[in-house]
Formats: structure tokens, sequence, C-alpha cells
């Protein structure tokens, strides 16, 4: 409903317009008035917010469409409207990048990426204790996935009312001295619970799969800029396969666990809750059927332990074929010279051909475990059945179905649950590689400008103004292991308007005099000191083709 909608009514009614005239300072004055109007003052607020879209008409319109989703009402948020424009301008053409609305602020890569880095940076600087990827993102997320936890334990209720409703509506059916009042009550219940569970549900992967995405978005920033600033020796130990694998593969295992992490916790007292529910309906046979249902789980958590084991050892051999990959088109020219690509075709293929033996490995456990998952709950209530019959118990419909709808809420988590513990395994081991990269040593920043021993000193260095590069008694080094450093005791000053050439044999140390500047080099002793803007054009090839 939007506020064309809200200004006939207004016409319509004449309280509700002159209310909606007095703006906001109006129904201040009429509310400290305590004026009649005064309730139907609240009740159009209140209506407003739950129908009215918060769009500025006065605005001009940009090129690309504000947030519909952060304009929109409570009520288009509970029930998704808010996208229906979208969805009808994209069946009656293909959508266009102007067409899509611009993300919620909270949703942007900025604004998840400095939160993330703050909390982050917080970790780092504690001293008492070790940094915790964990702690760093449960801290920027924790109201988002609190209030998902309350959507999914309102799922819960509306899943576990659903089958004592038609328990009841089958009694009614049965018994035919029921009023039929009373059963019409039932079904309207019963309407009510299903649109209840239906919503939040929705709402609970909504914001698990909003929080995943935020996760995902901040580890991609935080690896690409550390990446930036890794210093010479930590670039060694993190090639650019191995970073290429943390920003696309590990961040998507972390959203992966996100969308399905409430499955950890949910699911014991799904089953706990049905198994009792179901033992005050059949009595002992409901043991029966919990009892295949033990047996069963120890087989799926194994399945889940070996595929993450495999999963773990196909990660590292695919760092490994990506990292060849990537020499081979580094030095592709020099392998065409000496006609070497027999012998690098062959050794690439040994490594993928290792890497699909992983993957068959995993497929097959994988089919296995999802022959287990289907087989359970056919297998649960064929057993309870049997047992109840057994027992000479009577199957009438009051019972089958309710055990029936039971066992359907069982279904999902055991299904569930091994691909919730699989991606937990994903995750941790995915969280651990982020982490041992973001703590990989840095280079030292700008503001460190006098070093010694290695370590920055509060001692700035005595610059003219009008010198605007100068080292004195610089010793740097490319990596710190070396007893000998790459550049010792050197001294260096370049007036403003000066042309200064550096000339030397070849390893001499001229890059390394540019590197030492521009703090990529490990700063050992002395000083080194830039003043205004840095222009530095690099020895490697760096203008594109057709350019």
């Amino acid at each position: 409903i939007g506020r064309r909608s809200l200004h006939s009514l207004h016409e319509s009614f004449p309280c509700v317009q002159s209310v909606w005239g007095c703006g906001r300072k109006g129904e201040r004055e009429m509310g400290e008035s305590g004026g009649p109007i005064s309730g139907t003052t609240h009740t159009t607020r209140v209506v407003s917010y739950c129908f009215v879209e918060d769009r500025d008409e006065n605005t001009p319109r940009t090129t690309i469409p504000p947030s519909q989703e952060f304009h929109a009402s409570f009520l288009s948020r509970v029930l998704f409207s808010w996208i229906g424009q979208l969805i009808q301008l994209g069946s009656r053409r293909p959508l266009e990048e102007n067409d899509v609305a611009e993300l919620s602020p909270g949703d942007r890569a900025a604004s998840t990426e400095e939160k993330f880095q703050g909390e982050w940076n917080r970790e780092v600087k504690n001293s008492q204790r070790e940094p915790s990827l964990v702690r760093a993102l449960w801290s920027v997320h924790r109201h988002l996935f609190f209030l998902s936890v309350l959507f999914k334990l309102a799922h819960l209720v509306f899943v576990f009312s659903s089958p004592l409703l038609i328990r009841q509506i089958l009694r009614f059916i049965e018994n035919s001295e029921e009023p039929t009042g009373r059963g019409y009550m039932w079904v309207g219940i019963l309407v009510f619970t299903a649109s209840g569970q239906m919503i939040a549900q929705q709402q609970n992967f909504h914001l698990l799969i909003r929080i995943g995405m935020r996760v995902r978005s901040a580890a991609i920033a935080a690896v690409y800029r550390k990446a930036l600033v890794l210093s010479n020796q930590a670039r060694q130990s993190a090639s650019t396969g191995s970073i290429t694998n943390l920003m696309s593969i590990d961040s998507q295992k972390l959203q992966d666990f996100i969308a399905i992490s409430h499955l950890l916790w949910a699911t014991p007292i799904q089953i706990i809750v049905t198994v009792t529910l179901l033992f005050q309906l059949l009595g002992w046979p409901a043991f029966v059927g919990f009892l295949v249902m033990v047996v069963l789980i120890p087989t799926q958590t194994f399945f889940a332990r070996r595929m993450g084991q495999f999963r773990k050892q196909n990660m590292q051999i695919t760092d490994t074929r990506i990292k060849t990959l990537g020499e081979v088109l580094q030095g592709m020219k020099v392998i065409k010279f000496y006609a070497w690509e027999e012998s690098f075709t062959d050794r690439i293929t040994r490594i993928r051909t290792e890497e699909l033996r992983k993957l068959v490995k995993i497929k097959i456990l994988r089919a296995l475990n999802l022959t287990v998952l289907h087989s359970s709950p056919v297998l649960v209530s064929l057993a309870t059945f049997l047992a109840y019959s057994l027992s000479g118990n009577d199957l009438k419909a009051s019972i089958v179905f309710p055990s029936l709808a039971y066992f359907n809420i069982l279904r999902m988590p055991l299904t569930m649950l091994p691909n919730a513990i699989n991606a937990l395994a994903d995750s941790k081991v995915s969280l651990r590689r982020i982490k041992n990269f973001l703590l990989l040593p840095e280079l030292q920043g700008k503001e460190c400008l006098s070093a010694s021993e290695g370590k920055c000193v509060d001692v700035p260095p005595d610059v003219p103004p009008d010198v605007p590069v100068k080292i004195s008694n610089g010793t740097f080094t490319w990596d710190t292991t070396l007893t000998t450093p790459t550049l010792r005791d050197i001294t260096l000053e370049v007036h403003t308007g000066q042309l200064c050439m550096i000339i030397g044999r070849v390893g001499a140390g001229k890059s390394s005099i540019l590197a030492a500047l521009l703090k990529e080099m490990e700063h050992l002793d002395g000083s080194a000191a830039l003043t205004g803007s840095i222009a530095y054009v690099a020895q490697t090839a760096w203008i594109q083709n057709a350019s």
C-alpha cells in the first residue's frame, strides 16, 4: 500500500486527514493536549508504519534505485512483498543493472569489512589471549544471529503444534457429537500455525543468508587487504593460488555453514520433543523407532568425518595445482623456448589426477550417506508401527496421521544434520586457513620512519623541507632470516627539483632502494622518509595490450 492509497483514505475520513496533515509537530501538540484525536493519531502512525513505504518523494531519481528493502514497511518486510515489483519487471523483460536496487547500508562490503576489521584489530592487539576469528565475527553479527534464533524457536513451536491440531481435528471427525464450531476453531488455528511456521522459517533463512553474505564479503575484503601489505617473507608462504582459494572457496564455506548453523542445536531439540510426543501418543513402541534412529546417526557421523578429512586433503592438492598453473602461465615464454610443454603438462596432470581421486572418494561417501539419510525415516516409521501393531493396539486415523506428521518433523533434521556437520568441519578448516593468513607478518607502515634492530622507534628523522627523499644510515633486507642484509648503511638525499639516477651492475640493489623507500622491505636500522606524493613505475611491464 503506497502513499496515494493512504491519501485516498484520508480524504474519506476528515479526522484522519487532519492528523495526516499536521505532521510530526502537530502530532506532538495533539499528544500533549490529550484531546480525543490523540488515539487516532497513534493509530494512524501504527498503520503508516505497517503499510506505508518510507520513501522521500522529493528525492531526485538516480541511475540505480535506492534499496527497496531498507525503505519497505513492516508488513512488506514480513511478507517480502518489496521484491514483487522487481519480479514483475523481470517477467516482462530481461533485467538490467539499473533495474536492481542498491544494497542496504549494512549489507555493503565497505560497512561489513570496516566493522570486522575493527574487531579483528582488537583481537590481534589483545596479548592476553590468542586471536580468534570466531570471536571477531561473533562480535559483529551476534545481534542478527540472536534475532534469527528467536525466529527459529518460533518456527519450532509452530512445527510441534501442527500434529497436535491434526489429532484434534481427527478426533472431532471421529466423534459426531462434537459441536461444529469447534471443528472450525481447530481448522482456523491450524491455518494460523501453518502461516506462522512459514513466516518464521523464511525470516530465519533470510537472516542467516544475510549474515552469511556479510561474513563472506568481510572475509574477502580482509584477505584482499592483507594481501596488499604482506611482507616479502610472508609472500613466499602465501602464493597467489592459495590467496585465491581463501577468497573464493574458504569464504564461501563460511557462508554455507552459517545458512544451516541452527540445525546443530535445533535438531537435538526436535528429536527429543518429537520422541516425547510420540511416546505420549504410541507408548513404548515409540522408543523402537528412536533406537533405529540412534543406530543410524553414528553411521552418518562417520561418513561426515571421513568426508571432512578428504576435503582437507583435497584443499591442499587444489592449492598446489593452482600454484603450479600460475607458475606455468607466468613462465610460458621460457617453457616454450625450451620445449618443456610435455614435462609441465605431465606434472599438472598428475596433480589433477590425485585431486580427482580424492573427489571420487568424497562423492562415494556422500552417496552412501544420502542412502542412509533418505532411508532412515522409512525405517523408523516402519519399526514403530510394527511394534505398535504387535503390542495389540489398533491403528486409528487419529494415531497414524499425527505419528506420520511427527516422523515428517524428524525427516528434515535427520537429512540436514550430516550436512551441517560437514559444513561445520569445512568451516573450521576455512577459519583456520583464513586466520593463519591474516596473522602473517606485514610490511612496516609509512609511520615507521626510524628503526633499530628491526623494530620501529619513536625518533623521527630530521628532514629539511626541501628534501622530499632522505635515507640516513638505512639497513634493509628482503628476508629477516638471512644474516647479511640486502642494503646496509645507505645514505641518500634527493632535493626538490633534482633528477637523481642510481647506476650499478645487475643485482647491486638499485631496485631494492626504491622498494625500501616504498616500505616493501624489512627496515632493520637507520631512518627513511618520504614527503609528498609518489609516482612509481615498476620494472615489470605494466602497459596493457590495446590500451
